[in-house]
């Protein structure tokens, strides 16, 4: 097994190991401060895993196999990447509140992906995580996460 191959087992395993720990901490704060927070830990620890499983099958194909899969490691790196600015949702919002993890998140996973900045990325980054702060914590009475700036606080209009 190559170093790198390696490498890759040891990240998936640690990323399991951490999602499931932000999993037992999300489910540890009561349940009207941390419905948002557990679904992001429930959705972080499935990514975690499928990443395991992805990361262990292609460790055990031929090399043959493997070259042939090449166009699919872009994919495969975007999906990381996702995976990576979830969990850091996840761990901002404790801290800077939901309404700009969101928007940092949404973001930063179109300028990451597509390689470039666009004033439209901006706009639907606001757009959107309005849209998702206007439903959940307007509309469905969802109760904010706790965080130590509340900024979500200032803009509650509800």
């Amino acid at each position: 097994m190559s170093h790198s191959k390696q490498k890759d087992i040891v990240f998936a395993i640690s990323a399991s190991l951490l999602s499931v720990f932000l999993t037992w901490e999300a489910f540890s704060y009561s349940y009207d401060s941390s419905v948002l927070l557990r679904g992001l830990a429930l959705a972080m620890t499935l990514m975690s895993i499928a990443y395991l499983v992805v990361v262990l099958t292609r460790s055990y194909q031929h090399p043959d196999q493997v070259a042939s899969t090449s166009s699919a490691v872009s994919a495969h790196g975007k999906a990381l990447l996702i995976f990576v600015l979830v969990g850091a949702c996840a761990l901002l919002i404790p801290m800077i509140g939901f309404l700009v993890s969101f928007f940092l998140l949404i973001y930063a996973g179109q300028v990451l992906i597509a390689g470039h900045h666009r004033l439209l990325h901006l706009l639907y980054a606001i757009g959107l995580s309005l849209f998702i702060y206007i439903v959940f914590f307007g509309f469905l009475n969802v109760s904010l996460p706790d965080s130590r700036i509340p900024i979500d606080q200032f803009f509650k209009f509800f």
